[in-house]
């Protein structure tokens, strides 16, 4: 259960004591040293000690050892509310969302397509791009400042599934180990719909169940990471002063006036954000947005639209047949360097091999390919 103080802190738990029952608390864990005979503790400097140096005084014992009097108190003390929710966050919440993350963007399917997410990003993301991500987020050195990292590309170059895979990445446990305890996906053109919202609203729709444990994931903001998605499909007013602003992740505000909130670091500066955008948009914001880091994503280039050919086809002679037609065919080439498009070009070309037909005389005319892939969804 040691994960309880990494992951959560204490600090916040003693917090939630009043003064009285934070008194009852330091006399039972003077008789809890007294009895267990524990060295690394004075029972003097626990009788002085105030609720932040009281949880360093614990972390002395070792983490397991400061769980576990700290939950036998707290149940003397009859805070049952506090160790349910203790017990839930160790054991329960964040896996149980990133349970529910990892279904959701498995067999979820994107409104405008009819392809599921992992049939198409496991393929064009990369071992190099988790690692990029990584330094992008990941403090250097002793440095812990928190990160804001710009992603920027043309529309439709695949920034979504980009990070949308990223998701995916973390809820797998294959990026961030560690370093976040939450990472929450939000969509500008999504989120704008509600008009007005508060971030614990926000947060709660992405959780699996009607009641999320909003104070719980909120106790480490530093933890937290917020990747929002497409800018540029919003409306942003950043001349606005920072007492227009709001620091409450608890009170309903306009949605871009809670995002911008966010962005500009009123609300939960602790935390990390990972944006995307267009560069459009992008040139716009960088003078009033602090941000750490800046990533372009990049169209597929002819050594990417291979590496992807020749993981679908699995057979070298038929995806090098594929991608030489493709090479031959300037407005197919062209196509293929949006992410999406060459998934489609590929699979449909792959699938009229298998059944026998003829892929050239289908790259012949663009519309064909178009036809082909959406009479394809529509047969079993």
């Amino acid at each position: 259960m040691a994960s309880f103080i990494s992951d959560f802190g204490l600090i916040w738990y003693l917090r939630e004591l009043n003064k009285k029952e934070f008194m009852k608390f330091k006399d039972f864990l003077i008789q809890e040293i007294l009895e267990l005979k524990l060295k690394q503790v004075s029972s003097t400097k626990v009788k002085k000690a105030s609720r932040e140096d009281l949880a360093n005084l614990l972390l002395k014992c070792g983490e397991n050892q400061a769980w576990d009097m700290t939950f036998r108190i707290l149940q003397k003390i009859n805070r049952k509310d506090l160790t349910e929710r203790a017990t839930g966050a160790i054991v329960g919440n964040p896996n149980l969302y990133r349970d529910h993350l990892k279904k959701k963007l498995t067999h979820d399917c994107p409104k405008k397509f009819n392809v599921r997410i992992q049939d198409f990003i496991k393929e064009t993301f990369i071992q190099n791009d988790y690692d990029a991500f990584e330094n992008l987020l990941i403090s250097k050195g002793t440095e812990r400042k928190p990160h804001m990292v710009f992603l920027k590309g043309m529309a439709g170059v695949g920034k979504t599934l980009m990070l949308k895979n990223l998701m995916l990445a973390w809820s797998k446990g294959l990026v961030f180990q560690n370093k976040f305890s939450y990472a929450f996906y939000f969509c500008c053109q999504d989120v704008k719909q509600l008009k007005t919202a508060s971030l614990a609203e926000l947060i709660s729709r992405e959780w699996p169940s009607p009641s999320a444990p909003i104070e719980e994931i909120l106790s480490q903001p530093e933890k937290l990471l917020f990747i929002i998605d497409s800018l540029e499909g919003m409306e942003w007013d950043l001349t606005k002063q920072e007492s227009e602003l709001c620091d409450d992740c608890m009170e309903k505000q306009p949605v871009s006036t809670l995002l911008s909130s966010l962005l500009r670091r009123k609300m939960l500066p602790e935390s990390s954000l990972l944006l995307s955008t267009t560069p459009e948009t992008f040139e716009k914001m960088e003078d009033r947005i602090q941000c750490t880091d800046v990533k372009t994503a990049t169209a597929f280039d002819e050594r990417s639209m291979k590496i992807y050919f020749h993981r679908l086809f699995q057979d070298r002679k038929r995806a090098q047949e594929a991608f030489s037609l493709v090479r031959e065919n300037k407005q197919l080439f062209t196509i293929c360097q949006v992410p999406l498009l060459c998934w489609m070009v590929a699979t449909c070309l792959k699938e009229e091999i298998e059944k026998g037909g003829d892929p050239v005389s289908l790259c012949r005319r663009t519309t064909s390919l178009y036809t082909t892939h959406i009479f394809s969804l529509f047969i079993p």
